[in-house]
């Protein structure tokens, strides 16, 4: 791992440093979680740069972890130079995500002039071949999806191979890129990677839930039984999937497709309690479901919200619209329903507003 000795540049220091001003773990602690919630979630690069201030104010108080996180928001901000310093500072003082992101960067180009990507991709290469290599492996595969060092076809034998593997990160990968036809990696073997996938379930695998979860639904002419599986999964395994995706998955697994009445009524009520995300999942699976369902779902949602004071019957009718566009007009978001109420970018916005409204309900409630 020698390949990036020499970028080292000696006039400017970047050596660990001791603290400069009292400040206790729980305070460090704190504002690290500040910033990487702000580095996470950033929509503006004020956001990045905030987050950016705080590590580098953590940073010259002693705290080392914060040297990776300048480096990664310095990339994010198109900070080149400073970001290549920062990481080789942080690869030099032990960090070995900072030398593997340090190779990405710079078969990237991130570095601007200074980036040099024959050497990113060999150090990466060395990577891969350790015993410990999956990260490198993957990192690769990435690159050469977009065509850095290699070809899509170079790619997805890398996913295919780890995720036959049991390596649920590259079974996500490749068996979503198999739901398209413009993608689907030809020759695999979806029921096998199923089965790795279903081996890791079984030792409490998180990632793994999320994969099958959706290859049950998405790959089921691949995959045997997908439809029982995927109950299977959602009865005995449902807190291992993300928390914002359970609902979801219940609707998906309890619609019953031979009375689409009941479901719409059964589910309706069972998605009533949820609010934010959890229930902007639920009902747009409930939509790619049965639209009639989702209708019912809105005209009770809105009914509780006292948006709309008609029967719920599932179907669209002249009130239900009105109700709907009025609904959106508050939520300034009618540019979008206007072009149709049901349709999935109007969908997804009147669900959001509606978990949204939920949501604040819910708080108001408790604090008083």
């Amino acid at each position: 791992m020698g390949h990036f000795k020499f970028l080292t540049t000696s006039a400017v220091c970047l050596c660990l440093a001791m603290p400069l001003a009292a400040m206790d773990s729980a305070e460090m602690q704190e504002a690290y979680n500040m910033a990487e919630t702000l580095r996470k979630t950033a929509k503006t690069d004020a956001d990045l740069a905030k987050a950016l201030t705080i590590q580098q104010d953590l940073y010259d108080k002693g705290n080392r972890a914060s040297l990776l996180r300048m480096a990664q928001l310095q990339v994010a901000l198109g900070q080149g130079e400073d970001a290549l310093k920062s990481f080789t500072a942080a690869g030099e003082a032990g960090s070995g995500y900072a030398r593997h992101l340090l190779a990405v960067h710079h078969a990237r180009g991130d570095f601007g002039e200074a980036s040099q990507p024959d050497v990113g991709l060999a150090s990466l290469k060395e990577m891969a071949a350790e015993p410990d290599g999956t990260r490198a492996q993957l990192a690769l595969a990435a690159l050469y999806q977009d065509g850095i060092g290699g070809s899509r076809a170079d790619a997805n034998a890398i996913f295919a191979d780890l995720a036959l593997g049991g390596d649920s990160r590259a079974a996500k990968i490749v068996l979503r890129s198999h739901e398209k036809r413009s993608t689907r990696v030809p020759g695999l073997d979806v029921a096998a990677v199923v089965a790795a996938m279903e081996d890791n379930l079984e030792k409490g695998d998180a990632r793994a839930a999320d994969v099958l979860a959706r290859a049950y639904l998405r790959l089921n002419r691949y995959i045997p039984n997908a439809a029982q599986r995927h109950r299977d999964l959602v009865e005995n395994h449902l807190d291992l999937l993300p928390e914002k995706k359970r609902l979801a998955e219940t609707v998906s697994a309890e619609y019953n497709y031979r009375n689409h009445a009941a479901s719409a009524r059964n589910l309706a009520e069972k998605i009533a309690p949820a609010t934010g995300e959890a229930f902007v999942q639920a009902a747009l699976r409930l939509r790619s479901i049965e639209k009639t369902a989702f209708v019912y779902v809105l005209q009770k949602e809105l009914a509780a919200l006292e948006a709309y004071n008609g029967p719920a019957t599932g179907k669209l009718t002249t009130r239900t619209i009105r109700a709907v566009f009025d609904y959106c007009r508050k939520n300034e978001i009618f540019d979008t329903c206007k072009h149709g109420p049901v349709n999935y970018d109007s969908s997804l916005l009147i669900a959001r507003a509606i978990g949204a409204e939920k949501a604040a309900r819910l708080s108001q409630t408790a604090s008083n």
